[in-house]
């Protein structure tokens, strides 16, 4: 996203561009315009109709054969101007320089000069009386140039900024790369990670199902006990009766017998159970009387050092007391 970004504020650069070069155009024919209309006006009762066909299509031709080739800085020396101009208007040897000394081609050096360098846009003999109009021409013509080298500046700026741009974005396009990788390797891991994780939570319905029947079957023990709890209490009534009504069931002593031994075995576990719990409170107690004993004697020894405190104070205050009393002889004696 950011990459689009990016390449949007390029495009938006250059449409800029493109559309400062339009007004620049339109300028320069908007200068060439009035260039027009002023050499018409001054050169109305000086040339000949013939002179005035033939300057504005040669000065036309010479501005577009200027603007057809790329932006180049155009420098007048104003010395050589002011010769040319005291022999003459202008001739071959004006100059024309470009930036860094730099030597021009001839296609260069004729767009450049086609403007200025041609000796019959005006008649030599009229220099006196064209002075006003190379004036305005001079100054229209520098200020374009002071306009155009503004506008190249601009431009070689911003074009620095498009190659940090581009370095920036090839950067950007990198680290998308490696968080493209990174992002394709979490989730593989991710993809792992769901199938663990399915497995983990099968097992865990199997565990959960496994609980289930655990919980039915403990459900299940519970009430059996329940019932064997209720069947050893009609056991115990069973017991009763039989012990009362043990002469007319004689034929089922056997069976009252096995019962019997039942029953005894739970009574002899309930009697063990019994003496357990009753060693048990007879440990507890033991227990609890030795560590009353022990708080018993802990207090004793507690009033023991009590005791010895105050004794300790008041021998202090003895002592202190007949240190006084000595000294008060003392100083009844000197």
């Amino acid at each position: 996203m950011q990459n689009n970004v990016m390449a949007n504020d390029l495009l938006a650069r250059e449409k800029e561009f493109r559309r400062v070069n339009k007004e620049l155009d339109k300028k320069t024919k908007d200068l060439l315009v009035e260039i027009d209309a002023v050499v018409n006006t001054q050169t109305r009762n000086v040339y000949s109709p013939s002179d005035i066909g033939t300057f504005c299509p040669r000065l036309s031709t010479a501005i577009d054969k200027f603007y057809a080739e790329p932006p180049i800085e155009i420098d007048f020396d104003l010395s050589s101007y002011l010769k040319n101009q005291s022999t003459g208007f202008y001739d071959n040897n004006l100059l024309v320089s470009v930036d860094n000394n730099e030597i021009q081609s001839p296609i260069e050096q004729e767009n450049k000069t086609a403007l200025l360098d041609d000796d019959n846009i005006f008649p030599k003999e009229n220099n006196g009386r064209n002075d006003a109009i190379i004036r305005f021409l001079k100054a229209k013509i520098k200020m374009l140039i002071t306009e155009l080298q503004t506008i190249k500046d601009e431009y070689k700026k911003k074009l620095n900024y498009s190659k940090d741009l581009e370095v920036e974005n090839k950067k950007l396009n990198e680290t998308k790369d490696k968080l493209y990788n990174q992002v394709i390797n979490l989730k593989e891991t991710i993809v792992k990670l769901e199938g663990i994780n399915t497995n983990h939570q099968s097992e865990l319905q199997i565990r959960i199902s496994e609980n289930n029947s655990l919980k039915k079957d403990i459900d299940s023990l519970k009430k059996e006990i329940k019932i064997l709890n209720q069947q050893s209490n009609n056991f115990d009534i069973r017991l009763n009766r039989s012990l009362e009504e043990n002469v007319k069931l004689k034929n089922t002593i056997k069976l009252n017998k096995i019962e019997e031994k039942d029953l005894r075995e739970q009574i002899r576990k309930l009697n063990d159970n019994e003496t357990k719990i009753l060693k048990k409170m007879d440990k507890q107690r033991n227990e609890i009387l030795q560590a009353f004993k022990k708080q018993l004697f802990l207090i004793d020894n507690l009033k023991k050092q009590k005791a010895y405190l105050e004794a300790s104070k008041k021998i202090e205050l003895t002592r202190e007391d007949f240190m006084k009393l000595l000294e008060c002889n003392d100083k009844d004696n000197n």
